[in-house]
């Protein structure tokens, strides 16, 4: 959501300073608290979903502009709301123990990283 591209380059949209910073912050954030606590054992990761269907969002955004932001994946939809929950469990069971610093795109594929 904070970025286009055009040609091969990327570039920030407009008006969206506030949400592509402080994407950005928590995105590195994540990355000091990663290497601050992985001597305790402690994993620390970010799950960076796009707009999430069937939920409040949706009616914020409208039936077209949720038929553009789906069709901007590369599965033609929006994410669900199971779809962030599994990123979420996975990151919080054992399967990831040796994952941290980390960022998942749950997008379907689109460029909203």
């Amino acid at each position: 959501m904070t970025v286009r591209q055009h040609g091969g380059r990327v570039e920030p949209r407009e008006r969206m300073i506030a949400l592509g910073t402080s994407k950005a912050a928590v995105n590195q954030f994540a990355r000091y608290v990663a290497q601050e606590m992985g001597p305790r054992g402690t994993t620390v990761n970010v799950v960076a979903a796009s707009p999430v269907d069937e939920t409040s969002i949706a009616d914020v955004l409208g039936d077209e502009h949720r038929k553009r932001q789906a069709a901007q994946t590369v599965l033609g939809r929006m994410a669900k709301p199971d779809d962030v929950a599994q990123a979420v469990a996975f990151y919080a069971g054992e399967d990831s123990g040796f994952i941290t610093g980390t960022i998942a795109g749950v997008n379907g594929g689109g460029a909203w990283d």
